[in-house]
């Protein structure tokens, strides 16, 4: 104890840091790769026409910034061969055109589906926030969801 009152408290945190590489390397590693955000959804089906809610998760330690906004997000369908083909854009832009997320942070947005989409499996895909700094923003996608149906039955109320 009496040496750590004898030395200044910034030469201290700097020897942690220098005996803990791993820290910038994790932190270097999320840049590189700008895995730091992924997309749920309320749930995994839904029929044509009926609203779905996005979130987006900021899984690191750092803000993000949105360049884009989630103005440019489109809605994509997987078509017999697993190939994701672009079906429309899903705007208008929300909430999710904040130009900053904190850390840890996370943010919602509600999607309604276009009324008149065949069942199938579909997905959103959208500019994924990224570091200040880290390079150009890459693209992220929500997990693939189902439309079973392009009227929902009535009295079935929600899935």
């Amino acid at each position: 104890m009496w040496i750590a009152s004898k030395v200044p408290a910034f030469v201290i945190v700097a020897a942690l840091a220098l005996a803990n590489p791993g820290c910038a390397s994790i932190r270097k590693k999320e840049v590189e790769t700008h895995s730091f955000a992924r997309v749920t959804l309320n749930k995994q089906t839904y029929f044509a026409g009926e609203t779905l809610t996005a979130t987006v998760n900021n899984t690191s330690e750092v803000s993000l910034v949105y360049p884009w906004g989630f103005c440019k997000t489109v809605l994509q369908r997987q078509d017999q061969s697993g190939v994701w083909k672009t079906i429309t854009p899903v705007g208008p832009c929300g909430p999710l055109a904040l130009k900053f997320l904190g850390a840890r942070g996370r943010v919602a947005q509600n999607y309604t589906l276009p009324s008149r989409i065949v069942p199938g499996s579909y997905r959103l895909v959208m500019p994924a926030p990224r570091a200040e700094g880290a390079g150009r923003a890459e693209e992220m996608n929500s997990p693939p969801f189902n439309v079973i149906s392009t009227v929902p039955p009535k009295g079935t109320g929600d899935l």
